[in-house]
């Protein structure tokens, strides 16, 4: 608090995070309270596009008990009510109520982190390298209170529901299209995908959303010299391909 009342509420910290971004992420909600009381902005973003928001949702899919401890809270203090995004052209809201907008919102947080060694996880690293799963996604939404994540959404079946009936081919109506399969049971966020931006200045507005998770600086730092693992660039392409393969009429590329 002495340094925001020195260089300003929201300035950087030496980890190019604000203030509130690091008290998001440890759970710290005196602070946060604290920092929001000064005027502390909850949509600013780092370099990865990462909101205090999204900081905390981060934490929370490699530790649970920190979803249980600190989520509900965070989410009536710093969470955007809604996600706008565009597929297709097609503006899509996703109310905090619906399941895709705890999915969705788990993918963006997690992407940086998703395919890295740096983070500790009980499940194998070559099944996080491959995207998000209901395996991977079910202990943190688990974890959320009953007001955030119906009692009758807390099993495997609805996850995987979910992530087939808003997958980029699937023919469910409405089609949200909001990420796309990388490996069988597997998915990343759609790459022809657009995020609204909100706050001032060049970043605001609609954004393609690699340029808002930063996928260069991501696949550079969780590159793999194992040739069994593709980079996420990689990945990409080939579920790009396969959608325009499909879309045009022609052959679709495999899924890895």
């Amino acid at each position: 608090l002495r340094q925001c009342e020195q260089f300003g509420v929201d300035h950087k910290t030496p980890s190019g995070a604000t203030a509130l971004m690091l008290a998001a992420r440890a759970g710290h909600l005196a602070l946060v309270d604290a920092l929001l009381l000064r005027g502390a902005n909850p949509a600013l973003q780092d370099e990865f596009g990462h909101t205090p928001w999204w900081h905390a949702l981060g934490r929370a899919l490699i530790e649970p008990e920190f979803a249980k401890r600190a989520i509900a809270p965070l989410f009536e203090r710093i969470a955007p009510p809604v996600l706008d995004v565009q597929t297709d052209g097609r503006l899509v809201r996703l109310q905090h109520q619906q399941g895709e907008y705890w999915v969705l919102s788990l993918m963006l947080a997690g992407f940086k982190t998703q395919p890295s060694r740096a983070e500790q996880r009980s499940l194998p690293y070559y099944r996080c390298r491959q995207g998000f799963f209901a395996d991977g996604l079910q202990p943190v939404l688990d974890a959320l209170p009953e007001h955030l994540w119906a009692a009758r959404r807390k099993k495997r079946s609805y996850i995987n529901h979910l992530l087939a009936r808003a997958e980029a081919l699937s023919t469910y109506l409405p089609a949200r299209k909001l990420w796309v399969r990388s490996y069988n049971g597997h998915y990343l966020p759609n790459p022809a995908m657009q995020l609204r931006q909100q706050g001032d200045g060049e970043n605001a507005g609609w954004r393609a959303v690699f340029d808002v998770l930063n996928l260069n600086w991501v696949d550079q730092g969780t590159a793999d010299s194992n040739r069994w693992h593709p980079s996420l660039a990689l990945i990409l392409e080939k579920a790009t391909l396969r959608l325009q393969g499909l879309a045009s009429g022609g052959e679709a590329e495999p899924v890895f």
